[in-house]
């Protein structure tokens, strides 16, 4: 059985990775087999970077600058005509005769602007920023599946933690209803202990509810049906290491992609102000070719053809506050902008680096607090039933004994998901492997 649910679960996924699979019947394939699909954190990040719906509209977008990048050769491209004619003389008489006549002619026409080769070199920038666009938005979704996973973990652990705390509870109340019937406790001691089990239960359906739907939103976010029951395989493993910033944290901030893109944006102010000037000040060469066949229906077809070259100086554009003018000081400035910019997104994001390193440091250095307050809270409330059991301890310390041993496991799981997740930002920050964050000396249980 359990091999059979395996190359199910196997045939599903690769089948939503292809897109052979659709709502409908695996709904209907889910249904018969009652299926839970374990899934690694590895084949998730496979599944959404192949089905994820934004990520393929991004890949839309890159596929169309590519193309309009290989096009712009089309700048020389000639202005190409063809036209044709058919004239019919005639005259209101009985004894005239028509005269027809059909003539094409065709011309080619070129026009090349001193700012030619920076419209080039643009094209060349816009498809390098989509270039980089498309790489980023794979890192961040990437990122986005590494989170929601860890949360998918911590919440699958949070069941379990209620799950044994409803068991403490019930075993509670059997335990008080047993002295009840034996005439050790009272009617009011039953009656509370039945309502401290009862209370724990709304909590646990709720927490099964939000994570159906953490599951339902993880299946959106990897472009599979929503309906799939995936179970995150692994669990949060209650070890945290040291992080240390790279050497070349610098080199590495002026590689992300917010930094590159600004970069880019700087580089194609700097290509418009000059394509600006060029054609500002600079002449235009004009290039034509004319051709034209008259009196097709003649025995004596004639033609004639003629080329011609102009040079066009734009004399207006070199008065101040002319149009051109306002446009290459429009060009300047947004080039300041650009620049300013970039500076900005540098300390953005090496601000972003520094922040994401302090909060590791902060959850490291007050995790083996929430580790002392788990073990102290456990005795605690092992003490505790020991002294309710022996009559020693009011049912109402025994219930704060149980919430706080509760509070403490979810303080120890709240801190191991938030390093999880501020080391996979840190990572996404430095665009680096958390291999490469972690100090082999860690925090370990």
């Amino acid at each position: 059985m359990n091999q059979h649910r395996l190359r199910l679960c196997v045939f599903i996924l690769v089948a939503a990775l292809s897109g052979r699979v659709f709502g409908q019947s695996f709904s209907e394939a889910k249904n018969e087999q009652g299926l839970i699909c374990p899934i690694t954190l590895d084949e998730a990040l496979v599944l959404a970077l192949s089905g994820n719906l934004e990520l393929k509209q991004k890949k839309l977008e890159l596929s169309y600058t590519e193309k309009e990048a290989l096009s712009s050769w089309n700048a020389f491209l000639p202005s190409i005509s063809l036209s044709g004619g058919l004239r019919n003389s005639h005259r209101f008489m009985p004894d005239s005769s028509a005269d027809t006549s059909v003539s094409v002619s065709g011309g080619v026409t070129l026009t090349l602007a001193a700012g030619v080769a920076e419209t080039l070199n643009q094209a060349k920038i816009a498809k390098s920023s989509a270039l980089v666009s498309y790489a980023q938005a794979e890192l961040d979704l990437m990122l986005s599946v590494k989170k929601s996973f860890y949360k998918l973990l911590a919440d699958k652990e949070g069941l379990v933690l209620l799950e044994e705390n409803l068991a403490l509870a019930k075993s509670q109340e059997d335990f008080v209803y047993r002295n009840y019937q034996n005439g050790l406790a009272s009617e009011l001691e039953y009656l509370r202990s039945r309502y401290a089990a009862a209370s724990e239960e709304p909590q646990l359906l709720n927490a099964r509810r939000l994570y159906r739907q953490s599951i339902r939103d993880f299946c959106v976010l990897l472009g599979i049906p929503e309906d799939t029951l995936l179970d995150p395989a692994g669990d949060l493993e209650v070890f945290l290491p040291d992080v240390r910033l790279p050497a070349d944290t610098e080199n590495l901030i002026g590689k992300r992609g917010d930094v590159v893109l600004a970069s880019l944006s700087v580089e194609n102010a700097e290509s418009e102000l000059r394509a600006g000037k060029l054609n500002r000040f600079g002449p235009s060469l004009s290039f034509g070719e004319n051709i034209s066949v008259g009196d097709l229906t003649s025995s004596n077809i004639s033609g004639d053809g003629s080329f011609s070259v102009a040079v066009s100086i734009p004399i207006s554009n070199y008065i101040p506050g002319s149009s051109a003018s306002v446009l290459s000081e429009r060009n300047r400035t947004t080039l300041e902008q650009s620049k300013l910019a970039l500076e900005n997104t540098r300390i953005a994001a090496g601000q972003e680096v520094l922040s994401l390193f302090n909060t590791l440091q902060d959850i490291i250095e007050t995790f083996a607090i929430n580790q002392m307050n788990e073990e102290i809270t456990a005795r605690a409330y092992e003490l505790s039933r020991m002294g309710f059991d022996a009559g020693l301890v009011s049912q109402t310390d025994l219930e704060l004994a149980r919430q706080d041993y509760l509070t403490a496991r979810y303080s120890v799981l709240s801190a191991v998901t938030d390093y999880r997740s501020s080391l996979a930002e840190l990572a996404h920050a430095l665009n680096v492997s958390e291999e490469v964050l972690c100090v082999e000396n860690g925090t370990k249980e």
